[in-house]
């Protein structure tokens, strides 16, 4: 029995014969390049997860910070009066807004209070027209006011806030109409005002100052009528006067009303 001869077929070269060298060459050749592509693919995958990482820890450490930071400069600073260091701290009943916590720095006792305001009544010699200031920031009409600062009473800052809103000086003490607590009297914060009383003599003109976009002179009438936007509770305390001084004639003060000296600066 004859067996045929099996013919083992190679790869034609350039030359048309079966070179193992020059296929050796072509083999390295392409598993370098393939090794070449897939270490450049890797460093590049790996470059890409450095950057999404390094992107996110820039974030966390800007979140970060801007958290430490507003609780650091905002709620949390070292006040010094009268010799004494004082701690103030953010705080509100509602968590919401900030408020004020005074720790003393001998006695360690310490205590969260509602910020301290003073408004002014300010009413012409017949009690028939109130001066009022339209903010910058709602655009109500509002009594002329402010907050108390460290150090002062509260006819300190009428005096301070009348200048600086209506560029009045006021010489004697005014009046006090009344005490308005209520911790929802002001969306910002939990606030306590002291409401005061004086009179603007005729000739006399309260002009807006920096604080205020204008000052405004109403009737009686155009206040009780509702019409208006309020800024707070003013519209309360100005009917309150209303009733107790206008319509009744019940508040007498302390039984200078009248009396206040001005001038127009």
């Amino acid at each position: 029995m004859i067996r045929s001869r099996k013919t083992i077929k190679t790869p034609p070269t350039s030359t048309g014969y079966y070179d193992p060298e020059q296929n050796a060459t072509t083999g390295d050749q392409y598993s370098a390049t393939k090794k070449s592509t897939s270490l450049h693919q890797r460093k590049s995958e790996q470059a890409f997860y450095l950057l999404v990482v390094l992107l996110q820890t820039v974030l966390i450490l800007f979140l970060l910070h801007r958290h430490f930071a507003s609780n650091t400069s905002d709620d949390i600073k070292v006040i010094v009066h009268e010799g004494k260091h004082h701690l103030f701290h953010g705080g509100s009943p509602a968590g919401k807004h900030k408020g004020s916590c005074f720790c003393g720095s001998k006695d360690e006792y310490c205590m969260c209070s509602p910020s301290l305001a003073i408004d002014l009544i300010i009413t012409d010699e017949t009690d028939e027209h109130v001066w009022l200031v339209r903010r910058k920031d709602t655009n109500q009409l509002a009594t002329m006011g402010g907050f108390v600062k460290i150090g002062e009473s509260t006819e300190e800052t009428v005096r301070r806030e009348l200048k600086e809103e209506t560029g009045l000086e006021l010489d004697t003490v005014p009046t006090l109409f009344g005490i308005y607590t209520d911790p929802t009297r002001d969306s910002r914060r939990h606030t306590a005002s002291a409401v005061y009383v004086a009179r603007v003599p005729e000739g006399v003109h309260p002009r807006a100052g920096d604080d205020v976009k204008s000052v405004e002179k109403l009737a009686w009438g155009e206040i009780m009528s509702g019409e208006s936007s309020f800024f707070c509770d003013h519209e309360t305390i100005l009917k309150d006067y209303y009733h107790k001084r206008v319509e009744k004639g019940s508040f007498d003060g302390d039984g200078n009303e009248g009396d206040e000296r001005w001038d127009d600066v």
